[in-house]
């Protein structure tokens, strides 16, 4: 047997000092009441730390994100790599080693996020120009081993839906990118799909001059290769909000939801609106409003206001934690 375990892990990465040892390597068994515990390695990290990141401290490691079946829903970029480190098991378990090693350097996550957060961008510029330097130079830093498991996420939250435990890697992914480009330069196209859902308003107002820049061959290839966006969807030729009138559409309002009577309250719906279908996709919208109507309901439409996914994706939690003021038509 430790013959066989010298064959298959020379370096005793498997169960390290259980059952056999490599033949010939010196090292030794563990005594029965001497084997370390994942909560003992959990203890090590601080509490305030653990409540922070408790999605990923939830993960029990039942491996039930380790699934080959094509038809599941869980976790695609497990599926497509094949690669721990890309399945809600391996990210959680980044995400605690990552934890430990800060606590073992004497860094407090919830601290420096405080700290990220009332930093002024130009006066950390210098910093992480420097760091991000070092990096491209070949430094280690663990922090972008833990990044590029992260970069693998699609934001999807399959994960939260399939696993037992309801590990939410997309709160966690968020929570680490946040200090990560604390410590390094954010790539530019974060910035720009991040005020990107504010911006859809205001770009609706010109669909023609908006399809004619992102739909010409040049700038698709550009975006794709700047962006990592493949096939942008064309804006939508005709107006939403110029729609509204001919279904006799009205937005909701709190004034105007007051005025309602018990009899048209029971009847009315409120349609919250959707980024992409209000402006890529205003058709569909209109057959949804059609359709509730031949089913004598009195629609009323949300006024736009941006969700925030981009920000949450990529890490803006300042800007996406803070507090939407007044409405946006749409």
């Amino acid at each position: 047997m430790q013959r066989l375990k010298a064959g298959f892990d020379p370096f005793n990465q498997l169960n390290p000092g259980k059952i056999a040892t490599p033949a010939d390597s010196g090292a030794e068994l563990l005594k029965i009441d001497e084997v370390p515990t994942r909560g003992q390695q959990d203890r090590l990290i601080p509490l305030a730390a653990r409540d922070e990141y408790s999605q990923a401290m939830f993960c029990n490691g039942n491996g039930a994100c380790y699934n080959y079946d094509p038809k599941d829903a869980m976790c695609p970029s497990w599926k497509v790599t094949r690669e721990r480190k890309h399945s809600p098991k391996g990210r959680s378990s980044l995400v605690r080693e990552w934890l430990k090693q800060l606590a073992e350097h004497n860094t407090d996550p919830v601290a420096e996020y405080h700290k990220v957060r009332a930093s002024n961008f130009l006066f950390t510029l210098p910093g992480r120009l420097l760091n991000t330097l070092s990096l491209k130079r070949g430094q280690y830093d663990f922090n972008h081993e833990v990044y590029e498991a992260m970069q693998g996420c699609l934001s999807c939250k399959s994960c939260v839906a399939q696993c037992p435990i309801k590990v939410n890697v997309p709160d966690f992914r968020a929570r680490f990118l946040e200090l990560y480009y604390g410590r390094y330069m954010r790539p530019v196209k974060d910035y720009l799909l991040a005020g990107l859902e504010p911006l859809l308003p205001a770009l609706a107002k010109w669909p023609g001059l908006y399809n004619a820049l992102t739909q010409r061959p040049a700038m698709r290839a550009a975006t794709a290769k700047l962006l990592g966006l493949i096939d942008n969807p064309a804006m939508s030729p005709e107006s939403l909000a110029g729609q509204l009138e001919a279904q006799a559409v009205e937005l909701a309002t709190v004034s105007g939801i007051a005025r309602l009577n018990q009899a048209d309250r029971v009847r009315s719906v409120i349609l919250v609106q959707d980024a992409f279908t209000s402006h890529f996709e205003v058709q569909l919208v209109l057959d949804v409003i059609e359709l509730l109507q031949r089913l004598g309901f009195n629609v009323l439409l949300a006024p736009f206001m941006p969700n925030g996914k981009p920000l949450h994706v990529h890490g803006f939690m300042k800007g996406f934690e803070k507090p939407l003021i007044g409405t946006r038509k749409c």
